[in-house]
């Protein structure tokens, strides 16, 4: 019948899942100073593993804000679009707030959604609080006047 194909595609055993990315790793930092100028920032890090029978599509990549009073996991798009192995990393400068408490995991997606992995260990990070003007550059002077030989 004209259904045959779609119920074949279903019972059709998944094959072998992607295996769960490892080492999710956070850097914080600031962009811009005062309250209307600045923008927290992330950049992440993981390392993918095996593929297997996963045709990959992109990073299942979520936020949860930690102040929500239902916390909800959000997806993260910078971080959806790493490139799917070698060095992985994103930077997100969008919608953060400074000084809130973040979780962060990730996830392999594939075709098929049954291939997708686990989520990742999750990780709890932190941006900085606003720095409200620049701060002090000290100068190193050196020791002795330049242009003098002893």
């Amino acid at each position: 019948g004209p259904f045959s194909a779609e119920l074949v595609n279903l019972t059709t055993p998944a094959g072998e899942p992607s295996i769960t990315p490892v080492n999710l790793t956070g850097e914080t930092g600031l962009l811009g100073f005062g309250t209307n100028g600045t923008n927290a920032t992330f950049t992440f890090q993981w390392e993918p593993q095996a593929l297997n029978d996963c045709n990959f599509t992109q990073w299942g990549f979520q936020l949860m804000d930690m102040r929500g009073e239902k916390l909800t996991w959000f997806d993260s798009p910078e971080c959806m679009a790493a490139p799917q192995d070698g060095n992985v990393s994103c930077y997100i400068e969008e919608g953060l707030d400074t000084n809130t408490t973040y979780l962060a995991r990730v996830r392999m997606e594939c075709h098929d959604w049954r291939l997708h992995s686990n989520w990742s260990e999750v990780l709890e990070i932190r941006t900085h609080p606003i720095i409200t003007e620049a701060p002090n550059v000290t100068t190193l002077m050196p020791l002795n006047p330049p242009g003098k030989l002893r």
